[in-house]
This record gives C-alpha cells, sequence and structure tokens, in this order.
C-alpha cells in the first residue's frame, strides 16, 4: 500500500510540474510581455526557477512535521496545497487581462507549488523505512510517471489541438485535481505516528555536503537531457522562425515532446529493475556504473536528440535513479530524516533549476557546451562516489 500511495503521489505532484515545463512556450506567451520571443521564454523559465526556491522551504516545513508527527499526513496537506495551486493556475487570467498581475500571481503559485513537491519526498521516507532500494524506486519511479504523462499530455494537445492550444492547457491543470481526490481520502483515512525511538545523534557536516553535490550532479544529468535539451530544440525553432518571418509550427513542438516521453517512458520502465540491482549490489556501485557508462557514451558520440540515444540515456540515469533517492533517506538518523534528506534533495533541485535559463542562454544554439558540461558532471559524480561509504550508522 505505502510503494502503491508513494508512486501516485509522486505522479500527480510530478505531473503538474511536468506540465509547467512542458507548455513553456504557450504559458510564456500569455503571462509576459511580449516584445522578444527568445527573452520571454527564458523569463518564464526564470519565473519556474522561483517555483524550485519554493521546495526548500517546503521541504523543511513538512519535513519537521513529518519528523515530529506522521510521514502520511505531511504527504497529505502537501498533496493538498499542489492542488490547491494547480486550481488557480488553470483559473488565472492573461497578462492583457491583469497585466503586470500575471506573471506575479502565477510566480507565487509555482512557489506554493515547489513548497508541496518539496513536502512529497515525506512519502518516499516513509517507503525507505518499510523496504529498501527497491521500494523507494516506486516513489521515483511516480516522479517519472508524472513527468511522462506530463510530456504525453503536452505532445497530445500540440498534435489535436493546436489552434486552441492558448486555451486548451488549462485542461490538464484542473483534470488533476479532480484525479487527486481518491487520493487526498485515502490519505486522510491513514495514519502512521512516529515514534523516536533513538538517542540524540550528530549530524556528519562533511557527509551532509557530500551528498548535497551528488544530488546537484545527479539531477543536472536529468535536467540537461530531459528538460534542457528539447527546451533548446524548441528555443532552435523559435529562433529559425523569426528569422524567416514564419509561425512556429507547433506539431514540430510536439514531435520533441514525443521523444522526450519516450526516453522517459524507458527510464521509469528501469527503474525498479536496478532498484532490485541495488538491493543486491549496493547503490555506490550502481551510481558508479551509470555515471561511468554515461560518460564513455557522450565522449565518443556527443549528445545527440535521437530516440535511440534518449532511450539509452532514459537507461543509463534509471541505474542510479532506482538507488539514490532511498540512500539519501537511509544514510541519515530516523528522527531527523524527513527533514535533512528532503531538504538537501529540495535544494539541490532548486540549485538544478536555477541553472536552466542559464544552461539556455549559455548554449546558444551550441549544443556542445550541454556535451561538455554533461561529461564533467558525470566526471565530477564518479569521482566523488569513491568517498562515499554504502552505509553510515544512523541508530536505527
Amino acid at each position: 500500500m505505502q510503494k502503491n500511495l508513494g508512486l501516485l503521489v509522486s505522479a500527480i505532484e510530478w505531473y503538474d510540474n511536468a506540465l509547467a515545463i512542458a507548455f513553456a512556450s504557450v504559458i510564456s506567451h500569455l503571462f509576459f510581455p511580449s516584445s522578444d520571443k527568445v527573452a520571454q521564454f527564458l523569463l518564464y523559465f526564470s519565473s519556474i526557477t522561483i517555483g524550485y526556491f519554493g521546495r526548500p522551504l517546503g521541504a523543511f516545513l513538512f519535513g519537521y512535521y513529518s519528523d515530529k508527527y506522521s510521514r502520511t499526513k505531511a504527504t497529505y496537506h502537501s498533496l493538498m496545497l499542489m492542488n490547491v495551486a494547480s486550481l488557480f493556475i488553470s483559473f488565472l487570467p492573461s497578462y492583457i487581462s491583469i497585466g503586470i498581475a500575471a506573471p506575479v500571481i502565477f510566480a507565487l503559485l509555482r512557489f506554493a507549488q515547489g513548497m508541496a513537491i518539496g513536502g512529497n519526498y515525506s512519502v518516499s521516507v516513509a517507503i525507505v523505512e518499510s523496504g529498501r532500494y527497491y521500494a523507494s524506486s516506486f516513489s521515483c519511479m511516480g516522479f517519472m510517471i508524472g513527468f511522462l504523462f506530463g510530456s504525453i499530455t503536452a505532445f497530445l494537445l500540440n498534435l489535436f489541438c493546436a489552434q486552441q492550444i492558448f486555451f486548451m492547457w488549462r485542461i490538464p491543470f484542473m483534470f488533476v485535481c479532480l484525479f487527486s481526490i481518491p487520493v487526498l481520502l485515502t490519505l486522510k483515512k491513514q495514519d502512521n505516528p512516529n515514534v523516536n525511538i533513538q538517542k540524540n545523534i550528530k549530524l556528519n557536516l562533511s557527509l551532509v555536503i557530500k551528498i548535497f553535490i551528488l544530488l546537484i550532479l545527479q539531477m543536472m544529468q536529468f535536467y540537461l537531457i530531459f528538460v534542457i535539451l528539447p527546451n533548446y530544440e524548441i528555443m532552435c525553432l523559435k529562433s529559425a522562425a523569426l528569422k524567416s518571418a514564419q509561425i512556429l509550427n507547433l506539431k514540430d513542438t510536439s514531435n520533441i515532446f514525443l521523444i522526450s516521453s519516450i526516453g522517459i517512458f524507458a527510464m521509469m520502465i528501469a527503474t525498479p529493475f536496478f532498484g532490485k540491482f541495488a538491493d543486491r549490489y549496493g547503490c555506490i556501485k550502481s551510481l558508479k556504473i551509470s555515471n561511468f557508462v554515461l560518460l564513455i557514451l557522450i565522449a565518443f558520440n556527443g549528445l545527440c536528440y535521437s530516440i535511440f540515444y534518449i532511450i539509452v540515456y532514459g537507461i543509463l540515469l534509471a541505474v542510479g535513479y532506482g538507488s539514490l533517492y532511498g540512500y539519501v533517506a537511509m544514510i541519515f538518523p530516523r528522527n531527523m530524516r524527513a527533514r535533512v534528506s528532503s531538504v538537501l534533495v529540495n535544494f539541490a533541485g532548486a540549485v538544478c533549476a536555477s541553472a536552466i535559463p542559464f544552461c539556455l542562454l549559455l548554449m546558444n544554439q551550441k549544443i556542445v557546451f550541454a556535451q561538455y558540461l554533461l561529461a564533467l558532471i558525470c566526471t565530477l559524480s564518479f569521482m566523488l562516489l569513491f568517498f562515499l561509504k554504502e552505509e553510515y550508522s544512523t541508530g536505527d
């Protein structure tokens, strides 16, 4: 039951997040000034970054509640916050209607969604405590399902409703709120009050720093491949359309979403398998394999945005993601596990998200920047793993 709930909650919250990214070109047009299309696009991603900075705050608040009172109740309140923010976004008037208030309100709602995603990590902690890496991989799999369905939704709407896309993007945000109701009712009926059975254990500051750096490096791999690279492709299409004085063909962008969806699907299917692999051979070994093979692939083939390579990238990321979040939760003491691991995961996510506009700007139609950056990240991550142990004393 915990595995299924973890999967559903993660899927719902990350579906909302994926929609905000997948409909970037549409939402940026509606809520931001339109003097320069590329600047408008980058400004929108800057507002997306604000949402990521809400995640550490949500992680701390919901993590504290989770450690002190109940993992399940913390998850219930975080999911409720996400639904309220999504509902408001779906009804938010455009920049033409209410002026500067539109981007300001949108940014605040994204901040609230970020807090909700930060609180979602409590469910991952609860799952880890009931199993090991295979169990925790379901929560990670949930985030991929959410991301996948968000990309598929964007693909289908761009394909079949291209002319109505400036209204139709709102429908998925409304739908997910309805879908969340049975999950919220299930969470409300459950309770798992926490009992702190440990003596005080000092937090290993050196370990915290190492884990934080590892999370940033591993998350940037995902963001480079499944967020920055596809949006770079869209930016190139927009730039080409502007230079030729033509209207951007939204069906071309739908093909980009389709390729991303296929890669995330491959990653999703492979994640539980590599969770099992990590249960047998260890998380550190899994992460070393993932980073080493990805580094070799980038070194010899560069970074390619095609169906075959996106599937390969997705499977290689799954090798690490099958156990990464479970490892981060398990190595900290139980009575501070949700707070510390949640804040680290979500603050690392905020750092990575803040890099998205800068990466898109620096790439400037030169994909080689992303190749060098990804190779550097894999190298640093591989080296860092030699300074981490498989298990630490947590007092459990």
